[in-house]
Order: C-alpha cells, then sequence, then structure tokens
C-alpha cells in the first residue's frame, strides 16, 4: 500500500491561463502528469516557446511547480532537479513573486527585478516609435504595391 500525503499539494487554477515561456535550451519534455516519474508525451518545448498553463501545482516542501499545458497536452516543470528554472511566467508581477518564494541568487535576475519600474513606459514607447516611424509613414502607400 502507498503511503498517503499527510500534507495535500497546493494547487491554483486559472480557467483563461498563465503565459509561460520556456528557457531551456534543450527544451522541456512535455509529461503526461504532474511527476519526474510520470511518462513522457511526444512534445518538447523548445526554447523561447511560449504556452498557456492553466493549473499549477505544488508538493509540500517541493520547490518544484508542475504546470498543466491548457491545450491539455500535459505537464511540465518550473525547474529542473538542481533546481535551474526552465520555465519562466510571462508576467513580471508573477516573476518577482517566484524569485522572492525560491531566492533565486541569479545577481542578473534579481538586478532586473529591482531596477524595472512598472509604470515604466519607455521601453513600450521605444517599440512603438520603431514600429510607426515618420518615413515609414511616409512610405506606406509605396509599400502597399504589388508586382508580378
Amino acid at each position: 500500500p502507498r503511503p498517503e500525503c499527510v500534507d495535500p499539494p497546493s494547487m491554483e487554477r486559472h480557467a483563461r491561463g498563465w503565459r509561460y515561456n520556456s528557457m531551456y535550451d534543450i527544451g522541456v519534455p512535455v509529461r503526461v502528469g504532474p511527476s519526474f516519474a510520470a511518462d513522457l508525451t511526444d512534445k518538447v518545448l523548445l526554447a523561447g516557446e511560449s504556452v498557456l498553463v492553466n493549473e499549477r501545482v505544488r508538493a509540500p516542501g517541493d520547490s518544484v511547480s508542475w504546470l498543466r499545458l491548457k491545450d491539455g497536452q500535459g505537464w511540465v516543470h518550473d525547474q529542473d532537479h538542481d533546481g535551474h528554472t526552465v520555465m519562466v511566467a510571462h508576467s513580471l508581477r508573477h516573476r518577482k513573486t517566484v524569485a522572492k518564494q525560491q531566492q533565486l541568487t541569479s545577481p542578473l535576475l534579481e538586478e532586473r527585478l529591482a531596477t524595472h519600474n512598472e509604470n515604466d513606459a519607455t521601453p513600450y514607447n521605444g517599440l512603438i516609435a520603431r514600429l510607426f516611424h515618420d518615413n515609414d509613414l511616409q512610405n506606406a502607400d509605396n509599400s502597399m504595391k504589388f508586382t508580378v
């Protein structure tokens, strides 16, 4: 007989889902269930791939959270066996919370999180300026012409 769980795992659910990005260069394998012992599926999340997650599960005393893919293809872990982050929440606010909970030791990440101002519109304004540069607007009519 298997021993019963003394403390139940913590579970969070979100109907619309949280967006996570894969950060692992060799890819993050998708599993059938929320465990390293669970069978692997044929799917692997490549580095930079973005997915929606509708459930997060963490066993008491464990640093690994298991993320259920919203598309129903399986589960991925947010950290590997060595504690390296392989999946990162897209929301900076959530990343700050996770960083505090896990007491990350990466100086670069800690510096970025500490110096980021959520109300700073500079990156957004820079992107808009590049996308809608005056020269591009003047040439917009020419860019719509097609040649065969």
